[in-house]
């Protein structure tokens, strides 16, 4: 039997975005079980930026519940990730989880190519602001693979349980879950990699603000289309990015002591600048 985490970003107890996840996972075909977790449920201290996890077997030095959830991810075979809009934006627990995943490095293993579901609940239609980048660009940081996305328009409590549309899009969602990897359609307007809408301009390349892979675009009939190729500047693509890119943050670990003296002797000059507020 396979084991599904539907991971929510609400802190509203059976609000929309709870309510999504145990909606999709109803109309996943295959026999599976359903673990929740609530992100605020969860003692998350922010990162402290020293590294020390890549040195202890991705173990960190503070003692919080980011074992909890990475125990949880580990296990699960499949994963929604049900997050609603804030202010433009995703709910800020989701990102001080993703702060942390230096973790997952010295163990990715574990962790990457998972199927992945992003449900987006808003109230208001298309103004999703960057949410959608940013649990796009979480979901593949933390190593799993997006199989598939739908921003749900419910902004009153429960409102998602009233529309029909709504338990289509859950059917639909939850077909995808477990289902053979489809690739992305090449409409010019997403990501042929991850299927993400969120794009930067680089001198004469357009780069996917999702999964970093980098590609062209073109403009025809006064229209615009981007095509976007895996591209050996990111470091999503594959384990070995990842390990390459471990190699880097260690690199950076061991570098310190050298300069430790040098920047504790600079860094007294700047102790004393400013009032602190609290």
């Amino acid at each position: 039997m396979k084991q599904v985490l539907g991971i929510i970003g609400s802190t509203r107890k059976m609000g929309n975005s709870e309510l999504a996840v145990k909606m999709i996972s109803r109309q996943i075909p295959e026999e599976h079980s359903l673990n929740l977790l609530r992100a605020s449920d969860l003692n998350i201290e922010p990162c402290l930026g020293c590294y020390k996890c890549l040195s202890r077997e991705g173990r960190c030095v503070q003692d919080d519940d980011m074992e909890v959830f990475l125990d949880a991810l580990a296990k699960a075979d499949g994963v929604i990730l049900s997050v609603p809009v804030y202010f433009f934006g995703p709910t800020g627990i989701i990102k001080m989880i993703v702060d942390r995943i230096c973790m997952i490095y010295p163990r990715f293993e574990q962790f990457i190519g998972k199927p992945c579901l992003i449900v987006i609940p808003l109230g208001i239609k298309g103004k999703d602001g960057y949410t959608s980048a940013a649990l796009g660009s979480a979901a593949m940081t933390l190593g799993m693979d997006i199989v598939g996305e739908a921003q749900i328009l419910a902004g009153g409590r429960g409102e998602i349980l009233i529309s029909e549309e709504h338990h289509e899009t859950a059917k639909e969602l939850g077909s995808l879950l477990f289902a053979p990897r489809q690739e992305v359609v090449r409409d010019g307007k997403r990501c042929s990699i991850c299927g993400s809408q969120s794009f930067k301009f680089i001198e004469e390349s357009v780069e996917c603000l999702v999964c970093q892979n980098q590609g062209t675009l073109t403009v025809n009939n006064d229209e615009a289309a981007i095509d976007i190729g895996l591209t050996s500047s990111s470091e999503l693509n594959t384990l070995g990015d990842r390990n390459h890119h471990l190699g880097f943050l260690m690199g950076k670990q061991k570098d310190y002591p050298k300069k430790r003296e040098k920047i504790k002797e600079m860094s007294a000059e700047y102790k004393k600048d400013g009032v602190w507020i609290k």
